[in-house]
């Protein structure tokens, strides 16, 4: 808007001090403002950049590649067209904050690793660790046969419901297999007894 004015009285000075403004941009490496067919007018370049040239007065938009940004936009009053306003900006900054965006990233990652790490040293310790004793514990009932042995209970969970219902069921399979002992004692000296009888008998037959 500032440069219609400088472009349709053509005055050279008001143009570049509008462009020499620019500087207060570390982005901007150039600027320049084409009048209507395309001859250059004013241009402001930062130390080291390219020269600007005819060509570079492009059909109104926005150009890119991967180091700078171009941007061409029209200069107008109303309706009617005085001449085009070119930009440059290099993206240094944008690359910077990608960089910047993948180490967070990268850091993120990091700790969300160590936090699981940590996270599932506890959980083997609150989890893991129950199942494994109670585990063993059912290896070594099931290869002594020693039905009074009973698991360990560590905390009152759900871990530690499944100790109690172990050692339930371990409990009621204990007063079964002693049940089971009494009856094949009581069965055995009733088989005995049974026998002698039957022996008396057989010799009291023979005699």
């Amino acid at each position: 808007n500032r440069s219609s004015v400088a472009v349709l009285f053509m005055d050279e000075d008001v143009a570049l001090e509008n462009l020499n403004a620019l500087s207060e941009s570390k982005n901007i490496q150039q600027a320049a403002i084409f009048d209507l067919n395309g001859d250059l007018f004013a241009s402001y370049q930062q130390q080291g950049a390219s020269e600007i040239t005819h060509a570079q007065r492009m059909q109104e938009g926005i150009y890119d590649d991967l180091s700078v940004i171009n941007i061409t936009k029209q200069i107008t009053e109303g309706d009617e067209v005085f001449g085009y306003l070119f930009l440059q900006s290099n993206l240094s900054p944008v690359w910077g904050a990608l960089r910047l965006s993948i180490l967070h990233t990268f850091i993120l990652y990091a700790v969300c690793l160590l936090v699981s790490f940590f996270l599932s040293i506890r959980l083997q310790r609150y989890i893991t660790v129950p199942i494994l004793s109670l585990l063993q514990t059912a290896k070594t009932i099931s290869s002594q046969q020693h039905y009074e042995i009973r698991a360990e209970k560590i905390r009152d969970d759900e871990v530690g419901l499944l100790v109690d219902q172990f050692n339930e069921m371990m409990s009621i399979i204990d007063e079964n297999e002693k049940a089971l002992k009494i009856s094949n004692s009581e069965l055995e000296q009733k088989v005995e007894a049974r026998t002698k009888d039957m022996d008396e008998a057989l010799r009291e037959s023979e005699a």
